[in-house]
């Protein structure tokens, strides 16, 4: 029997699921961002670079030893946070003084994910060209880059993800429904 609280339970299985969101966002970011020339694909790498930043600081909130509870949490990430880099580099802060927080949110802070579409890039080209995104410049990548490396790497190891199929669905289903009664009971 684990004797964790739920609440500490759900947090850490949830932040296991943001890291390795971070952890491949940032892979595939590595492997496409000096293949392709074309500025709306570098725009869509660039995409995948700012989802690896918002879910490691989402993991990080997970992992802070008071963190909110699951089901505020939660509806921050998927509300008003969601993609809003500097405001989730602010609430990771809050949990944990980190430098690599405030690094990222000056670095990547401003920028959005919706530039992952053709059009809305081709116009960011024009509309971000007096902000700090310079996506053809590869010391700032470099930079930004090395940046969100950091903030993955400062992560803690999270309870691994269970890979025997009906270890997976219990451990699904019970996740599930710890959130699940978590927003039920918020609601009431």
């Amino acid at each position: 029997m684990n004797d964790q609280p739920l609440q500490l339970t759900v947090h850490l299985r949830l932040g296991a699921y943001y890291a390795l969101d971070a952890k491949q966002f940032f892979d595939r970011y590595l492997m496409t961002c000096n293949v392709m020339e074309h500025s709306a694909w570098k725009f869509k790498c660039f995409t995948d670079l700012l989802m690896a930043a918002e879910c490691a600081l989402k993991a990080h909130i997970c992992a802070a030893s008071n963190p909110p509870p699951a089901a505020e949490m939660l509806r921050g990430f998927r509300n008003g946070q969601g993609h809003k880099i500097d405001d989730l580099a602010d609430l990771a802060h809050q949990s944990s003084a980190s430098p690599i927080f405030e690094r990222v949110k000056a670095l990547l802070g401003r920028h959005q994910v919706h530039l992952r579409y053709s059009l809305e890039a081709e116009q960011g080209v024009f509309i971000l060209s007096d902000l700090s995104y310079k996506p053809h410049d590869a010391s700032w990548a470099n930079i930004a880059t090395n940046a969100v490396e950091d903030l993955i790497s400062a992560l803690p190891r999270f309870p691994d993800l269970p890979k025997d199929w009906d270890q997976r669905v219990a451990f699904e289903r019970e996740l599930y429904v710890s959130y699940r009664d978590s927003f039920r009971r918020k609601r009431s």
